[in-house]
């Protein structure tokens, strides 16, 4: 490789304490391993201490599930769409409903399984196309029913994987599903996290510009928790950048978090792009957000996420 280039690696680090009564090596190992699984389960790049009364009941709930209860989810569409709105905080901002689409799972009671659970398998057993493909099938089709809901639309965010990016399989579903659709395709907009971006910077960037070309948007997720080198920013052409939620729901107490969303909100401001922070639980963190100049805001201060298919009843 040449000389002066700067290469970037992310970690997840899960830590567990040894004492005279920790058991066999085997058991320590394992500890490790979970507290290791349960940092990548909190957003990857982070460091978990392993904690007996937490975890392991953590993880026994995650291998009580398996691979063909995902399988069987996404054959017999035990999957829901639910979706948290996204507030403007800013004149610059545009007007227009703006969300979020989330997935939660249904187990075979109807229950509904949070996401942390059901993605570490999603994700080890290489499931990430097919979940998106759902997702996006699905999100078309409420929209093509429910063209009131539509009309009201500004933008709808839809997350993809890591897997998605990398795999042609997903570009082709979707240019499958709008053929011949009359839709305005910049109402949606895809979110790929900033270590999925930047880990495969170029397959990344033809996967962005193939889908901007119909019209898609794309923005940049959990910004600052990875790589952050601001660079990418001028050289991938997101239209939003979404601000990590661990610098946003500290940034009153801690200069540091405060200067990390200033800094963020002002690179992207310089390369013509729009900024959403995560994470805004109070109106005291709302008002100093707006008083930055970010554009928009996402968090239970604002709204809790809601089944999609009793959207329709609001319209």
């Amino acid at each position: 490789m040449p000389w002066g280039d700067t290469f970037h690696i992310g970690a997840s680090i899960g830590i567990t304490e040894v004492r005279n009564d920790s058991g066999l090596l085997e058991d320590i190992l394992n500890a490790a391993d979970i507290a290791c699984m349960q940092a990548k389960v909190s957003g990857r790049n982070a460091v978990n201490v392993f904690d007996s009364a937490k975890d392991l009941v953590q993880q026994k709930r995650i291998e009580a599930m398996s691979v063909n209860d995902i399988k069987s989810a996404l054959e017999f569409n035990r999957f829901e769409l639910y979706w948290q709105g996204i507030e403007p905080l800013s004149q610059s901002a545009t007007s227009g409903e703006h969300y979020e689409i989330l997935l939660r799972m249904k187990d075979k009671t109807g229950g509904l399984i949070s996401p942390a659970l059901f993605m570490p398998l999603v994700e080890r057993y290489r499931l990430g196309v097919q979940v998106d493909c759902w997702v996006v099938d699905h999100v078309f089709d409420w929209f093509v029913a429910n063209p009131q809901a539509l009309e009201r639309l500004k933008l709808c965010s839809i997350n993809l994987s890591g897997q998605s990016v990398g795999c042609s399989d997903l570009m082709v579903f979707i240019e499958n599903k709008i053929k011949g659709l009359n839709f305005p395709f910049e109402k949606i907009c895809f979110e790929i996290t900033e270590t999925v971006a930047i880990t495969d910077f170029e397959t990344a960037t033809t996967f962005i510009q193939s889908l901007q070309s119909y019209g898609f948007r794309f923005a940049l997720d959990d910004f600052g928790s990875g790589f952050s080198s601001f660079s990418y920013l001028k050289s991938m052409n997101f239209d939003y950048i979404k601000i990590d939620g661990s610098f946003v729901k500290d940034m009153l107490n801690n200069r540091f978090d405060w200067s990390v969303v200033k800094a963020i909100d002002e690179v992207a401001k310089a390369s013509g792009k729009y900024t959403i922070a995560e994470f805004v639980e109070s109106h005291e963190i709302a008002q100093e957000l707006s008083r930055l100049g970010i554009d928009f805001a996402q968090g239970y201060h604002f709204y809790h996420p809601e089944p999609l298919a009793q959207k329709i009843s609001m319209v």
